[in-house]
């Protein structure tokens, strides 16, 4: 049975619907334990960027990630490429980040 993963963000539910567009991009390992307890990191890095409003997995005929966001402040290619990066920084607290090794499989990488 897979296991959604779902946050949603200050803004979410502040953003007029026409605005918002989801990224959505296949993660084999979504349901995976270890990289269910490591999600809080790349959901960190996701939230740096003004625009992210929701970060979800999901299961359609994959296991898929469903990032939403802001169309008018951020874009899909934005958003591939943070979650295709070698590192991510994440926040520690509200002003210092730290970096890790992107440990995140997706589609493309």
């Amino acid at each position: 049975m897979f296991n959604n993963y779902n946050v949603e963000f200050a803004n979410f539910d502040a953003t007029v619907p026409e605005k918002i567009q989801i990224f959505e991009i296949g993660m084999p390992d979504a349901d995976d334990p270890a990289i269910i307890e490591n999600l809080p990191y790349l959901i960190s890095a996701l939230s740096a960027e003004e625009g992210i409003l929701r970060f979800r997995t999901n299961f359609t005929d994959k296991p898929v990630v469903q990032i939403f966001f802001n169309k008018e402040k951020l874009s899909p290619e934005k958003i591939q490429n943070i979650l295709l990066a070698d590192t991510l920084s994440y926040f520690v607290n509200e002003t210092t980040t730290e970096r890790m090794g992107n440990i995140f499989k997706f589609e493309g990488r």
